[in-house]
């Protein structure tokens, strides 16, 4: 019987996330891509006479996880820091408000298109910075010089796909705006790969699908060799100190800030100047405004980015603007993987396990389901992302139909299955004591005798054994 009970206890698999090597089901594959690409650009007046060297060698490694690409490319031999450092000195020299114009200037003479168009554009999320820029462009008539890239991370606000079809009308883009979006396309194909709130409980990883991975790849696919942005110093953290020339970490690639030296007041002052459109949440208290799951509305006493994680203490970058190395690229890659295939295995495990009665369950319906509930609830809590998950499902299936089928009506009006994803949904804080779910799957028997009784199944992940667990705990008094 001691025998047993240790062989039990070592049969007993489970899996905690982050995931280890062995977790990971399959390998990924790593191609190797040297890509040579001559460049001819033009040299900006003799004052930066640092801008580029003639010749830019981009080096391609692609990494592939399914249709998901990720390459490291990095573009060697052009503006140096020191180059970038004393083209932002120069630049800031000129008075704040003609800088902008400078600047676009002399990217659009430095960086010349090619044979697949410009090589040089705007990114931008459609903010206040964004618009005025973009008038700025629309000015100098450079629209059709560049291309104007945005990333549509599929939880974005109504009211910012409204301002960006009218700002699409407003300065004329046409093919020139480029949108971006994760590889999955669409908010549900993105919930049935990687669940409804990844971004609760991994927001690096849902970030570097919704945002990083997508403008990675839009700079790639347009080959891109700078790129302008719409940051300001006074929005604090990361930015603080920003100049208005610098050299991306990640690529090597330019990055040119016209407004580093604008404050929020100025570029408010230009839209209305210039009645440009602008995003209607900034009348309702929004002061900067990005996805739907995590932006709030700031106060007075707020910094001007505090509600784009309110919840997050010490967030101020999703993750586009700062350094990340190629080993970084491939843990998500892998991670992303590994979720995806678990994800989608779950949204056919969620359809049969319904056809069987198997009520699914969430953080939102847990005290309904499972702690108020008048039958006594046997409930699966588990990880899509888990091995041992998926190894136990079938049985827990299984479970389910013989429950269903007791003849002897031992079970079938007392006993109800559940099943909850509890990676991305959480046990109440107000019953965490009586599931203190340490890793996955984790087996609870709920049972509504004169008080709350739950008890926690341990042994092998087999349907006879479950079932003989089950009637052993309803048997106690």
């Amino acid at each position: 019987m001691r025998r047993l009970r240790r062989l039990t206890k070592a049969r007993r698999p489970a899996c905690m996330w982050p995931p280890s090597s062995s977790d990971v089901f399959q390998s990924l594959v790593f191609v190797a891509v040297a890509v040579n690409l001559l460049i001819i650009v033009h040299f900006a007046p003799s004052i930066f006479s640092e801008a580029l060297s003639n010749t830019v060698d981009l080096v391609s490694s692609y990494k592939t996880a399914y249709d998901l690409h990720v390459p490291s490319i990095r573009i060697s031999n052009t503006l140096s820091e020191v180059g970038a450092r004393n083209l932002s000195e120069a630049f800031e020299k000129f008075p704040w408000e003609q800088q902008p114009t400078r600047l676009l200037s002399w990217i659009n003479l430095t960086f010349r298109p090619n044979k697949t168009g410009p090589t040089w554009v705007q990114m931008t999320s459609f903010g206040p910075q964004g618009i005025a820029l973009l008038h700025h462009i629309q000015k100098l008539d450079l629209i059709r010089h560049t291309r104007i890239v945005t990333v549509d991370t599929l939880h974005l606000f109504p009211e910012t796909y409204d301002l960006i079809a009218k700002a699409k009308d407003f300065f004329k883009l046409g093919d020139n705006l480029k949108v971006y979006k994760s590889l999955e396309g669409s908010r549900e194909n993105f919930e049935k790969a990687y669940g409804s709130k990844l971004w609760k409980v991994d927001l690096q990883l849902f970030e570097f699908l919704t945002k990083i991975e997508p403008t990675r790849r839009a700079l790639n696919e347009l080959g891109v060799l700078a790129w302008v942005t719409g940051r300001r110093r006074s929005q604090g953290g990361e930015r603080s100190h920003l100049p208005l020339v610098e050299v991306d970490q990640n690529d090597n690639r330019v990055k040119v800030n016209p407004f580093v030296v604008w404050e929020r007041e100025d570029v408010w002052k230009y839209i209305k100047k210039h009645n440009l459109p602008y995003n209607a949440l900034h009348d309702r208290g929004y002061t900067s405004i990005g996805d739907t799951i995590s932006t709030d509305k700031s106060s007075e006493f707020d910094s001007e980015r505090a509600g784009r994680w309110k919840s997050v203490a010490g967030k101020s970058e999703c993750g586009i603007h700062l350094p990340m190395n190629y080993q970084s690229l491939q843990d998500f890659v892998t991670r992303s993987k590994q979720l995806r295939h678990g994800y989608l295995w779950d949204y056919d495990a969620r359809a049969e396990a319904t056809k069987l009665g198997i009520k699914i369950v969430t953080e939102e319906t847990f005290e309904q389901d499972v702690v108020t509930s008048k039958e006594n609830i046997l409930i699966d809590i588990y990880a899509p992302w888990c091995p041992h998950c998926r190894l136990m499902d079938p049985e827990f299936r299984k479970l389910a139909s013989l429950v269903a089928s007791d003849s002897n009506h031992t079970f079938r009006n007392s006993l109800k299955l559940a099943r909850m994803d509890g990676w991305q949904n959480h046990v109440p804080a107000a019953y965490s004591d009586k599931f203190n779910v340490e890793a996955f799957p984790s087996l609870y028997l709920v049972m509504k005798k004169s008080s709350l009784r739950v008890s926690r199944y341990g042994s092998f992940h087999h349907s006879s054994f479950i079932l003989n667990w089950v009637r052993q705990e309803l048997a106690k008094r």
